[in-house]
């Protein structure tokens, strides 16, 4: 088993790894990439002849922690999980030295060698790596699946890079992403040849005419072949070459044409049966947003806004038929019935109450930094439209070279996969579990409540009523009522937690005018987190006050009376926000037991 410590525990010797053969385990892996190879010493470790022999299972775990990190694509480190690395020791360290020499495989002796190097800073273990790196891409070279190649490509250049300028070692690596660049001439297949010349570029290496050149064919090919974001990476690519060689009027043409791929995509998504308006919008509006960096002529900019407009159009029943199409387990459904079913009222009440929980704040990060591109994902995250398909809210880009940018398109990203999560929450689990409720307690009423919200350290004196309206219109579906009655108390809830814990809810202005925060301010207060857990923060954030980053919006979209009936009757933000508050009625009430004084049988 990982993490029992045996391998910190155990010095190894060069002949324990010579003894169990490691290098005859991965040579039977069909792709020789250290993410194959760590499966195959996990399986070792798991063998019953390593039960008892202590030192055969450290030589395995050791090579597994070595292998665990993978090749990073972007520069903020070289690898992934370096965390592994630590768990080799400084002793099992020099015996992995010791190895070096007699390892046949690239691949490993590039890893070996580069921990050297890293931990060390041994340079003749970076030369070693280095060109086992480059070795390493040769065997891994394929233009479908490129990525594995080009990163060792990539870490074999930096690494040359850091021991510094123009050394031969540096030369050697970008001669072969040259080599590599001129085998495929511009027609491979995915994004090798772009990601090779920013990669040239970077280093200002090689024959700037000649890769402008190679650029632009690459361009043109995807082009072809209808690839409209490789032909997009492509012309940005000759500006940016254009840009080193100081040529200002060639490096805007060249963005011009890199931004009209966008409009070419979204013509293709109009074509389609039925036409996807949700793409094609997001494409417009990346293609105006665009031009107005370049400083396109605000002609093309108003026949883009005219088309953008004229496709919108379509937005609301495409996203409408999403919705209808949509579909839950009916096991799901069951379940979440019984989940509440034969229970007395204020027992189903609570059960709902706690039913589930916000979706984790960690795991949003996570799935934050990639970005699916699938179609729903396009509609709740990149392109925010109200009910006349008019856009309220964008995000940015997580690749942007611009910190800022790319933080903040990330956290755009994460309200997004919070608002996916919300759907099926809502259709599969509180939805059959209120309904439930209804049909069973078919007499509740806001009386019922008042166990939940009395008393409760959340809900501030005379406020009960208010609360328990609130908790009962939602939970008999009047979510209209409900919302308006419920927001505003929880914003003054959440400024009453605050103050009760020591924290200054409201500013002076240069009159010594006290204003009250509202809650675009709270919510975002780092003291709030250690009040209420970080998850529910944040998905109050992403329901109530974000939108121009994905999110709902839903209180400042109500107070400025932009929510239309439909969508209080209809909407999941809704129904879920009504949960929400809910679950933190009952999660600060229960810090006590609830106990029911009623005596009626459900």
């Amino acid at each position: 088993m990982l993490g029992d410590g045996i391998m910190n525990e155990t010095q190894l010797s060069k002949k324990d790894f010579e003894r169990v053969n490691w290098q005859e385990v991965i040579s039977v892996c069909d792709s020789k990439e250290c993410s194959c190879y760590r499966q195959k010493f996990l399986s070792q470790m798991d063998k019953e002849e390593y039960v008892e022999d202590i030192n055969g299972k450290a030589v395995f775990e050791t090579l597994y922690f070595l292998t665990m990190p993978n090749l990073n694509h972007n520069d903020n480190s070289p690898y992934v999980l370096t965390n592994y690395f630590d768990r080799i020791s400084d002793s099992n360290l020099e015996v992995l030295k010791e190895l070096i020499p007699d390892v046949s495989d690239d691949e490993m002796k590039a890893r070996i060698a580069d921990l050297v190097w890293n931990k060390k800073e041994d340079y003749p273990y970076a030369i070693v790596a280095i060109n086992s790196y480059i070795e390493s891409a040769k065997v891994l070279d394929d233009p479908k699946r490129w990525t594995p190649s080009f990163r060792r490509i990539k870490r074999a250049v930096d690494l040359a890079a850091s021991l510094g300028k123009n050394n031969d070692h540096l030369n050697k690596a970008l001669c072969y992403a040259e080599s590599v660049l001129d085998k495929y001439d511009g027609k491979d297949p995915k994004f090798l040849s772009v990601e090779l010349l920013n990669l040239l570029r970077e280093r200002k290496h090689g024959d700037i005419d000649t890769y402008i050149s190679i650029s632009e064919k690459v361009a043109i090919f995807a082009e072809s072949e209808h690839e409209w974001r490789k032909a997009r990476l492509a012309w940005y690519t000759k500006a940016n070459w254009h840009r080193l060689a100081k040529d200002a009027v060639e490096e805007r043409n060249a963005k011009l044409k890199a931004v009209e791929m966008y409009v070419k995509n979204a013509d293709d998504d109009m074509k389609k049966t039925p036409p996807d308006y949700a793409n094609a919008v997001g494409r417009i509006e990346d293609a105006i947003q665009e031009l107005r960096q370049v400083g396109s002529a605000s002609s093309r900019i108003d026949e883009l806004h005219a088309l953008l407009l004229e496709y919108q159009k379509g937005l609301p029943s495409q996203m409408a038929q999403i919705k209808s199409e949509f579909s839950i387990p009916e096991e799901q459904n069951r379940a979440a019935r019984e989940f509440v079913q034969g229970k007395t009222k204020l027992e189903a009440i609570c059960s709902l109450a706690s039913i589930t929980t916000s979706p984790a704040k960690s795991k949003l990060e996570d799935a934050g930094e990639t970005d699916s591109g699938n179609l729903i994902s396009q509609i709740i995250g990149k392109t925010i439209v109200n009910s006349e398909g008019k856009t309220t809210g964008k995000s940015g880009s997580i690749v942007s070279d611009n910190g800022m940018e790319k933080e903040k398109a990330i956290k755009a990203n994460m309200f997004k996969k919070a608002r996916f999560y919300h759907l099926p929450l809502v259709l599969g689990i509180l939805e059959p579990a209120r309904i439930q409720i209804n049909e069973e307690h078919d007499t509740i009423q806001p009386e019922d409540l008042l166990s939940i919200v009395s008393d409760n350290p959340f809900v501030p004196e005379g406020r009960e009523n208010i609360y328990a309206l609130g908790l009962y219109f939602g939970l008999k579906g009047d979510f209209l009522t409900s919302i308006h009655l419920l927001i505003p108390q929880l914003e003054n809830s959440i400024r009453f937690v605050l103050r009760n814990n020591g924290i200054i809810t409201s500013g002076i202005d240069h009159y010594g005018i006290q204003n009250e925060y509202d809650i675009n301010t709270t919510l975002v207060m780092p003291e709030l987190m250690s009040i209420i857990p970080e998850d529910i923060v944040f998905d109050l954030r992403g329901l109530l006050i974000e939108g121009k980053s994905g999110g709902s919006n839903l209180r400042n979209a109500m107070a400025h009376g932009l929510i239309d009936y439909d969508k209080y009757i209809s909407s999941t933000e809704v129904k879920y926000v009504w949960w929400l508050i809910l679950n933190l009625c009952y999660l600060w009430k229960t810090s006590s037991v609830i106990t029911e004084t009623e005596t009626t049988e459900h």
